[in-house]
């Protein structure tokens, strides 16, 4: 890969640091942005997450927006950004944690992640685009994001992969094994038959969207839980 640059993108303040990545508070162009930067061990969650948010169709209100990519040499390191919209109220763990919500409130949180995962698991055809069905596998409350109108937006798309009518493929050319399958995600949102090893490995499409489903389902009730209502 090249070098990319755009300019005016600065790193203002370190918001978070994961295994993986870290996630900066930034400015470009004059507006407030997130940029996830990626050491060189990492570059392979880089080029899948930049592929997957570079599809044509990926644009949702209930996923993280995607605006540029880049590459910088810094000394003898090479580092990968992905730059983003920027949330300021967090991920849905950390707001559940410090505010609670009204009926109608929760309500549209629920649906809102609902939708982007239903969205994700869609293939959308549009004058001749195409978006193909993407499973997440690493949902987790931490994973979704908390817009300022309270609604939800999932990210983290480090895990995620293309369905194909032939299997799952995480960089269009690669099929994984189910050893690699077992060891993704967030142990506490993973479905029994990953833990155990029992998922379907003749049906990859559906199962993999169930188990995306059993790890909403969790997050559901987080959300249920901090409603005043219940």
């Amino acid at each position: 890969n090249s070098e990319q640059h755009f300019s005016g993108l600065e790193l203002t303040q370190l918001v978070d640091s994961g295994t993986y990545a870290e996630v900066w508070q930034g400015s470009w162009q004059g507006s407030p942005v997130a940029v996830k930067v990626f050491p060189t061990s990492s570059v392979r969650h880089y080029v899948n997450e930049r592929k997957l948010y570079s599809l044509p169709l990926l644009r949702h209100d209930n996923i993280t927006r995607f605006l540029e990519a880049e590459e910088r040499i810094e000394g003898d390191h090479k580092k990968y950004l992905l730059v983003l919209e920027f949330y300021p109220l967090g991920s849905l763990r950390n707001y559940l944690y410090s505010n609670t919500s009204d009926w109608d409130t929760t309500l549209h949180q629920a649906l809102s992640l609902t939708r982007g995962l239903a969205f994700l698991h869609s293939e959308v055809w549009n004058n001749g685009a195409y978006k193909p069905a993407i499973v997440h596998r690493d949902l987790s409350s931490e994973n979704v994001l908390m817009k300022t109108s309270r609604i939800c937006a999932i990210c983290d798309l480090g895990f995620s992969m293309v369905v194909s009518n032939t299997g799952p493929m995480a960089d269009g050319a690669k099929k994984l094994e189910s050893s690699d399958i077992r060891e993704v995600g967030t142990l506490r949102y993973m479905s029994p038959e990953i833990l155990d090893g029992s998922l379907n490995l003749n049906n990859w499409k559906t199962a993999l969207k169930q188990a995306d489903v059993y790890s909403m389902g969790l997050i559901l009730w987080e959300i249920f839980m901090r409603c005043t209502r219940l």
